[in-house]
Formats: structure tokens, C-alpha cells, sequence
């Protein structure tokens, strides 16, 4: 099997403006959506 070429649908959910219990309301939301991705980043805070 050559992963290269294997079609996925992968959503990323952006995290950056959401801080304490609303990011975790929100990050809980999403995975009981299907998101599997997170884009996070130090500079966001949070």
C-alpha cells in the first residue's frame, strides 16, 4: 500500500481566537463532529 496517494478528507479546526471554557466547549464540539485536526499554535495564548 502506497499512502502517498490515498485520499483523505480531513478537516482542521482553527483554534485561535477561543480561550479557557469556551475552547474546551468548542474543541469537545468538534470532535463529536468528526474533526481530527487541530491547528494550534503557541503565539495564540491559548
Amino acid at each position: 500500500m502506497n499512502i502517498m496517494f490515498q485520499k483523505t478528507n480531513q478537516r482542521m479546526f482553527g483554534t485561535f481566537p477561543l480561550k479557557g471554557d469556551t475552547l474546551r466547549a468548542a474543541i469537545a464540539a468538534a470532535i463529536d463532529a468528526g474533526y481530527r485536526a487541530f491547528d494550534t499554535a503557541q503565539a495564540y495564548g491559548n
